[in-house]
């Protein structure tokens, strides 16, 4: 399925000035294997995002200082390509643009191909629902379910897995982690496992969706109040 939108708004940032930009790019074509997400949240690393900011507005000198391995590779470069042609790759990697935010949610426009959902519960209406909308439905009572998902993914494991049961044992974390790829996402929508003597409960939701944007763009990132109100004007923020 191909996507008929094709431009999207990106966060920009350029390692050689320093400066965030909101631009208008191509959206990404879909290949074998990926899906295309229309973006409705996504986060900002304190951690990640920091580091590049810091980093795009240092000097040259400053870059250096904060990546001497690199150093050691520019010098080996020199010795073998020569000066200019080591400063001209320099000078194209800073100038390539780096893409802000990650951990997304949105809607899934497109799909490539290779991709499988798997609906995977002991309750057989449940399993006709999901073959009704085309998913592959997999019984745990009859089958090894993650010997299964292995099988189906040519041994590497599923990308993501969503555990929407409770077990009074953590069996259900542990099939789901051998359900997953290595670095593969286990995402919980509730508390698990529900042990008798001590069950979990959700003490807390967490801060409201941008509470914390001011002190992460403002504190952590070191933005301009300027930079800031751009982004809000330009909903980025």
């Amino acid at each position: 399925m191909r996507s008929k939108i094709k431009q999207m708004n990106q966060l920009i940032f350029n390692l050689k000035t320093g400066q965030l930009a909101f631009e208008a790019v191509p959206v990404p074509q879909v290949g074998p294997g990926p899906v295309l997400i229309r973006s409705r949240r996504s986060l900002v690393s304190p951690g990640t995002g920091r580091m590049l900011v810091n980093f795009g507005r240092g000097s040259l000198l400053s870059k250096a200082q904060q990546q001497p391995e690199r150093v050691r590779q520019v010098v080996d470069k020199i010795k073998t390509d020569g000066l200019r042609p080591t400063i001209n790759a320099i000078r194209r990697r800073l100038d390539q643009p780096v893409p802000l935010g990650y951990c997304n949610t949105g809607e899934v426009l497109a799909e490539g191909r290779n991709i499988t959902d798997l609906c995977i519960d002991p309750d057989e209406n449940r399993c006709q629902l999901a073959r009704m909308r085309g998913i592959m439905d997999l019984n745990p009572a009859e089958i090894d379910v993650a010997q299964a998902v292995r099988e189906r993914t040519g041994h590497v494991g599923a990308d993501g897995v969503v555990m929407a049961a409770s077990l009074e044992s953590g069996e259900i974390m542990a099939q789901a982690a051998r359900k997953s790829r290595q670095r593969g996402r286990v995402v919980v929508p509730g508390v698990v496992p529900r042990l008798s003597a001590t069950p979990g409960r959700i003490n807390h939701l967490g801060p409201a969706l941008g509470d914390a944007n001011a002190d992460v763009l403002g504190g952590l990132l070191g933005l301009q109040a300027e930079e800031i109100g751009r982004l809000r004007a330009q909903r980025v923020v």
